[in-house]
């Protein structure tokens, strides 16, 4: 999940979207910051039309060289022409991942509308698709776009289809902390972590409800130990900059 919130202001139109993101994909192959094999497939879309699947491999190839966004573009494209679920929801789920990143609010809101709406277009296609149904509730909780209980009830209705989905329970129990009902969100994490293949992951919950709790000297103790567990960089990152926001507090 991530959390956010900023109110956007002045952000760009949303017809205005194709050409920003056309500027974009051509600044960068303009430039030395991707490799030879994204320029190639851009050739070839330039030779021989955008067929299903030379946009396929642009989404692919975008992904490998570390450009989300413009993976998500991509198969937002082929989702247009051809209407499938999964285009949809990759689109979706590859602006869902990246919004954090993005500092230009303008762009970030239209990256967060379209994400909403390629989730939305996933679900009507494929009403199984939970994971769709758990990453847009968290896009209108973190965005603040809409009263937080309307994620709660629509988190409370996947769940009740599926108790053990993990996603829904990370993004219903911060819902939960969210709207100050923190004794719900201490039960829901132990589901969590009863059911989690990686529970050491979802333990930054159990900081997060101290801070709601105003119990920081428990929350920072908790979150320095939490630090020693995870493997990635960008996860450290984000729980050393939580760390010092709670230290703050005390």
């Amino acid at each position: 999940m991530v959390k956010e919130t900023k109110v956007f202001e002045n952000a760009e139109p949303v017809d205005a979207w194709d050409k920003n993101m056309q500027t974009l994909v051509q600044e960068l192959l303009n430039s030395d910051q991707v490799d030879s094999s994204v320029k190639a497939i851009h050739q070839q879309m330039a030779d021989s039309g955008e067929t299903k699947s030379l946009l396929l491999a642009a989404a692919n190839a975008w992904k490998l060289a570390g450009y989300g966004i413009f993976s998500g573009y991509f198969h937002e494209k082929l989702g247009l022409v051809y209407n499938q679920p999964e285009n949809w929801f990759k689109a979706g789920k590859n602006f869902y991942e990246i919004l954090y990143a993005i500092n230009d609010s303008s762009i970030k809101y239209s990256m967060l509308t379209h994400a909403i709406s390629a989730f939305e277009k996933a679900i009507m296609l494929d009403s199984s698709n939970l994971d769709a149904k758990a990453y847009k509730a968290d896009l209108l909780l973190s965005y603040q776009m809409g009263p937080p209980m309307n994620s709660v009830l629509e988190l409370k209705k996947i769940l009740a289809n599926n108790p053990n989905h993990e996603n829904s329970l990370l993004i219903y129990a911060q819902a939960l902390i969210t709207i100050g009902s923190t004794d719900k969100a201490e039960q829901t994490l132990k589901h969590l972590t009863s059911v989690s293949r990686k529970p050491y992951y979802w333990q930054f919950l159990a900081e997060e409800i101290y801070v709601a709790q105003k119990r920081y000297t428990e929350a920072l103790a908790a979150y320095q130990q939490h630090v020693s567990l995870l493997k990635d960089s960008i996860s450290v990152k984000s729980a050393n900059a939580r760390i010092k926001q709670i230290e703050q507090e005390l």
